[in-house]
């Protein structure tokens, strides 16, 4: 049996994935059953259905209602009309915050709302050794297939995404404390810094607002190496690993999902489908895996709570064992990994993800050159020792 080289999956796969280009999702697809086939499994191509409304329509829907908003609030403001500026702000910043969490929570719908298109997922399952037992455990190593180029890179709209909105809340609430003073009869000269400081304000977030709102995939110059190669070749290397060494007491699933660039549609469909007990099952999500080993520890703001603690925590330790470097890191808004499609709904997952090389993602600096065979085999082997220790507890 020809052993897996993650450097020459890269290499193989070195070609735009964008979902809905037939021709290589055909390519792509072929390759990937081929790999696993090699390793006397069977794999099952899943049928997923998408759209491009989560990722190209809703995140504009969101920008244009936060830009005609402030707007509205600024002409309010400066006709003085507290009581109907109080009310309106109030009204859209809890249809964000609505918008925003249900965002952010993948609510499910989101994920092929409008014109529907289909793509696709590969898996397959090594079972436990032990036939005549139910396994009690569920382990998922998952990547994504699909690649995406826009104009804007990942790094550059996370950071205009976050700082908009936190712009536009304290806008917000300046608007809320002017509206509610000039109701209690407050003097003119006490509320004077309003005005001027609203302007300021509002020409700091254009530019964030106009990188949102311009930002959108366009036809692929992005070889996806990053994103999401090294995730499939580092699956692809723990089904060779896991063939030979079967656990006893757990199911082990492979899976390659589709459309995780749209509003991961892909990851989406899997949990659907398969109904695993959350209780049971630990998810390993590898996406954009090199120059460094490192995971999600903490999200969300202002400051961060942990993202499934135990299995981080599980992770370290195996990476300290082996001597191999793990850092974790907090991004402030999530909800962008197929990982976290799981981590929602209950399940215990880690996204390994490599922060630094996010500036090359969805642009055509994502080649094979900036990958690298080290981290992916640290990757694999703090994985496989974290699923010692997990099976031992």
């Amino acid at each position: 049996m020809a052993k897996i080289d993650m450097m020459q999956v890269i290499n193989d796969l070195a070609y735009t994935r964008l979902s809905g280009t037939e021709n290589d999702e055909v390519k792509c697809k072929a390759y990937l059953l081929d790999k696993f086939k090699a390793f006397g499994v069977e794999p099952v191509t899943e049928p997923v259905p998408w759209s491009t409304f989560s990722t190209n329509v809703l995140i504009k829907l969101v920008v244009t209602v936060i830009f005609c908003g402030l707007v509205a609030g600024l002409v309010f403001e400066w006709l003085g009309w507290a009581l109907v500026n109080l009310f309106f702000i109030i009204g859209i910043i809890g249809s964000l915050l609505f918008a925003i969490g249900a965002q952010q929570s993948k609510i499910d719908s989101f994920a092929t709302m409008g014109k529907q298109q289909q793509t696709y997922n590969i898996y397959s399952q090594v079972p436990s050794k032990d036939e005549g037992e139910k396994p009690s455990r569920n382990i998922i190593f998952m990547a994504h297939h699909d690649t995406k180029t826009q104009k804007v890179t990942t790094i550059v709209r996370t950071v205009s995404y976050v700082l908009a909105l936190f712009a536009s809340l304290v806008m917000g609430l300046v608007f809320i404390i002017s509206s509610i003073a000039k109701i209690a009869g407050a003097p003119s000269a006490s509320v004077s810094w309003v005005w001027p400081m609203l302007i300021v304000i509002f020409i700091a977030n254009m530019p964030f607002l106009v990188i949102l709102i311009v930002n959108k995939s366009i036809e692929g110059t992005s070889l996806g190496s990053l994103d999401n190669a090294t995730g499939m070749a580092i699956v692809l290397k723990l089904l060779e690993h896991y063939v030979e060494k079967p656990i006893a007491n757990c199911n082990i699933w492979f899976l390659i999902t589709g459309a995780e660039e749209w509003g991961m549609d892909g990851a989406i469909a899997f949990r659907k489908s398969k109904q695993l007990d959350p209780a049971k099952t630990f998810v390993f999500n590898f996406d954009m895996v090199a120059q460094g080993l490192n995971y999600v520890a903490k999200f969300g703001l202002p400051k961060g709570k942990p993202y499934n603690k135990r299995l981080n925590d599980l992770f370290t330790s195996a990476a300290r064992d082996l001597g191999i470097q793990v850092d974790g890191f907090w991004i402030p808004l999530l909800g962008t990994t197929d990982g976290y499609i799981f981590k929602v709904h209950g399940y215990e997952t880690i996204d390994i993800i490599t922060m630094k090389t996010a500036k090359y993602t969805h642009s055509k600096k994502d080649t094979p050159a900036v990958c690298d065979a080290k981290t992916m085999q640290g990757a694999v082997e703090v994985t496989v020792k974290t699923v010692e220790k997990l099976v031992s507890e």
